[in-house]
């Protein structure tokens, strides 16, 4: 599965993008995220130009996606709210194998997005 991932990341060719957060909320499960509810349009286009790379790659990516960042993972549930928007340019993404339960990300493979 590993190799075929890298493949899938070796196929992608994309520029890099800006990513813009402007709400957060809750998820279920417990995270406390960071979201877009306008900003995340080339990321949502980056997201489906990895799943077909990764389909022609022999893996079946999830079809559905909220793009966001995890702040932290509680218990308490808080409502979603606007937040001064949060942004950063995208030039790299990443395989990471995440060691669940602690608090362990191992990188698996790095791309660099292009100009």
């Amino acid at each position: 599965m590993v190799v075929a991932a890298n493949a899938a990341g070796d196929a992608v060719a994309k520029p890099g993008f800006e990513i813009v957060f402007d709400r957060a909320a809750s998820f279920a499960g417990g995270a406390f995220v960071l979201y877009g509810s306008n900003g995340v349009e080339q990321l949502a286009t980056f997201r489906q130009d990895l799943g077909v790379a990764m389909m022609n790659a022999g893996l079946r990516p999830t079809s559905s996606l909220t793009p966001h960042m995890t702040l932290l993972h509680d218990q308490q549930r808080i409502a979603e709210h606007p937040v001064e928007p949060v942004r950063w340019n995208a030039r790299e993404f990443a395989l990471v194998k995440s060691h669940v339960g602690k608090g362990v990300h191992e990188i698996l493979g790095r791309w660099t997005l292009g100009d």
